[in-house]
């Protein structure tokens, strides 16, 4: 799925390559079960990616990512990835990586566009059919009015 290609770069994903400095990684202190090392060690992961300042992602993987993690996307345009699961600044690092580029990748794929199809004869036949015997439960539960003619 990715892996580094030098110093220029840091990622590839699906033709997409991410520049070093696109990416700003900082650690803080995680929340948490951890005793004593939460106190000390800052092993909570924040990635920030500003989306619509890349250079390195195509205008259709920048408006889907806009679209897909609209809810993670600050009002600068900044992707924020935050990973505090394990108790290891390593480990963090790696999941909050795995994340954005896993929103890449989705982003980068193409959906297909939707093949409008009509129903069929025996579609419309069954569904009017329908209809109709619900129209005649619905006429055998009215009441019946008597006239008279005095």
């Amino acid at each position: 799925m990715s892996h580094s290609t030098g110093d220029d770069c840091i990622v590839k994903t699906e033709k997409e390559l991410l520049e070093r400095g696109e990416v700003v990684e900082s650690f803080a202190r995680a929340s948490g079960p951890g005793g004593q090392n939460v106190n000390k060690v800052s092993s909570a992961v924040l990635l920030k990616f500003n989306v619509r300042r890349s250079n390195s992602i195509s205008d259709y993987v920048k408006e889907r990512i806009l679209s897909i993690a609209a809810s993670k996307i600050n009002s600068e345009g900044e992707l924020l990835i935050k990973s505090s699961l394990a108790r290891s600044q390593w480990k963090n690092r790696e999941d909050a990586w795995k994340k954005l580029l896993s929103i890449i990748e989705i982003a980068g794929r193409r959906t297909k566009p939707r093949k409008e199809t009509k129903p069929s004869f025996g579609e419309k036949k069954r569904r009017l059919d329908s209809k109709k015997a619900v129209s005649k439960i619905k006429d055998a539960r009215k009441k019946i009015s008597s006239k008279s003619d005095d």
